[in-house]
């Protein structure tokens, strides 16, 4: 029955890594057919030593304590083997997710370790910017890392501690069973507690210390705070939640410190008091941060808020890098006149008639051609045409498989066929005709303009939600509609991840597509194409 589980374990670490392995390599590929193959490589290396580090401390340390817990319990019979195996078992997965959870997060790293001077400083605090940039973002995330190792730590380290004096056993066969007759113990209950204890106080310690950190840094946090009249601290913020994280991150302090020295002081009320202490000043701050927003604030809003008002300009300013602007007046003149009018043809000749929304209705019906079209969105552009600066409205007609019908939505349909939208409508954005419609300066199926020359009309990448698509193929593209036929094209450019058997094999797991292993239509020179939402 061991071996069954060995096994068993042995082939669901095998899958991990390897859908972990064709995960990565899926991104590699795509990031070396944009030519990015080096920073995906420097993220790759930061994300596994992220990963690296963190789980072996969080496993060096929690184990370690489990051991160190084991051999209280166990007094001077003996650890026994399964309370090692099972708790450090939960030790390992704990470990694994440890790390996979800060993988994600090698820009805050990266950012701590490259740091710059803004040479801005913050009127809360007196701090320079970059602090909350990136090393405040750091910080954060290692007092989170650190506080969730010491929790999980003390709370195996107490189960493996009651486990060994459980009478839990492991078979031959690896099963485990509870005997429900402690081990003789030469020891008494009451040694072997007070030999956990002082383990179990610094773990608390450390734990009230964390804590203590993160509120500490919450502090700073409040000038990332987008509650109320402003975008950072207000006055609420200032006058009654600074003082109170303080307040309270000193006392968590005091609280690990009882615990670390409890066996010295004898003194455990003192924690009670402590802890109580905690959640009143906790209570206490809600409370006085609500009433005086609400009589202080509120009531005479501007007023309070003015100083954290001007901060906030001055800081948007600054971060702009406006602070050197000429502001300067511009007289308003309430008297127009033809000529006004006249020596400004140019601004009022791109005066806005039409708003996007009837424009993105009307295209719709006028320029579509066929439901598997489709005008994401309407845009306000401008263009010089025969040396004219005009403001237009412009959409592209993008591709959208999923609207073509469910018989039609097949797999080679989908990402062989159906490849591409075609072509781009634009209207004048102060023209209107005699039916109420826009007048286009580029239109149709295939694009027609008095004005412009769409080389280049077919839109691979866009707006949409597009899946992926696969091209050079033995499958000849839809190229656009023509009257009752089909025009069809095959895509002659490097775009896309050129499919070899490798690259096949990874992106047919990672799309779950057996289709991109056995299909006929795909050749040495196919290419596939992904994150195609631009």
């Amino acid at each position: 029955m061991r071996i069954v589980q060995i096994i068993t374990l042995i082939i669901a670490a095998v899958i991990f890594l390897f859908l972990t392995l064709t995960g990565v390599l899926g991104d590699l590929f795509w990031f070396d057919s944009v030519g990015y193959s080096p920073v995906y490589m420097t993220m790759l290396l930061i994300s596994g030593s992220m990963f690296l580090v963190s789980a072996i401390i969080f496993f060096a340390f929690s184990y370690g304590n489990i051991l160190l817990a084991a051999r209280v319990g166990a007094g001077r019979y003996g650890v026994e083997r399964s309370v090692l195996i099972l708790c450090g078992l939960g030790s390992v997965i704990a470990s694994v997710i440890a790390g996979l959870s800060v993988t994600g997060l090698w820009e805050v790293v990266l950012g701590f370790l490259n740091q710059t001077q803004f040479q801005v400083i913050d009127p809360i605090f007196g701090l320079d910017i970059s602090f909350y940039i990136f090393s405040l973002p750091f910080y954060s995330l290692l007092l989170r890392y650190l506080l969730i190792l010491f929790i999980f730590t003390a709370i195996i380290s107490f189960i493996s501690f009651q486990l060994q004096q459980s009478g839990i056993q492991l078979d031959a066969d690896g099963n485990f069973s509870f005997t429900g007759q402690a081990p003789p113990f030469t020891l008494s209950w009451k040694e072997m507690v007070g030999g956990f204890l002082p383990q179990l106080n610094a773990l608390l310690f450390l734990i009230f210390a964390s804590l203590a950190g993160t509120l500490w840094l919450t502090r700073f946090s409040l000038l990332y705070a987008s509650k109320g009249t402003v975008y950072g601290a207000g006055y609420t913020d200032v006058i009654v939640t600074i003082p109170v994280l303080t307040i309270l991150s000193a006392l968590a302090f005091l609280i690990g410190l009882c615990f670390l020295f409890n066996e010295k002081i004898k003194r455990p009320e003192m924690i009670v008091y402590g802890i109580v202490g905690f959640l009143a000043i906790a209570l206490l701050g809600i409370i006085a941060g609500f009433l005086m927003q609400s009589l202080v604030v509120q009531p005479n809003e501007f007023n309070m808020e003015k100083q954290y008002l001007e901060y906030n300009i001055n800081s948007t300013l600054a971060g702009f890098n406006l602070t050197s602007a000429d502001a300067r007046e511009f007289p308003v003149s309430y008297n127009l006149t033809s000529s006004d009018i006249q020596n400004n043809s140019a601004t009022t000749a791109n005066i806005r008639l039409w708003d996007w929304r009837p424009m993105k209705t009307t295209l719709e019906q006028l320029q579509l051609f066929r439901t598997y079209y489709v005008f994401h969105d309407v845009d306000v552009d401008r263009y010089r045409l025969n040396g004219t600066y005009k403001q237009v409205l412009i959409s592209a007609r993008e591709m959208n498989t999923y609207n073509l019908p469910s018989q039609a939505q097949t797999w080679v349909n989908q990402h062989l066929v159906y490849t591409h939208g075609y072509g781009a409508v634009m209207s004048p954005v102060d023209k209107v005709t005699a039916n109420g419609l826009p007048e286009f300066y580029v239109k149709d199926i295939p694009p027609t303009s008095p004005y412009l020359t769409l080389d280049q009309p077919r839109i691979y990448y866009g707006e949409g939600d597009n899946p992926y698509i696969i091209t050079n193929t033995g499958t000849e593209e839809l190229d656009y509609p023509s009257g009752d036929e089909n025009i069809y094209t095959v895509y002659d450019k490097t775009g896309g991840v050129l499919l070899s058997g490798l690259s096949k094999l990874v992106y047919a797991i990672n799309f779950g597509s057996v289709e991109l292993l056995v299909s006929g239509s795909l050749t040495p020179e196919s290419r596939l194409h992904l994150h195609r939402n631009i």
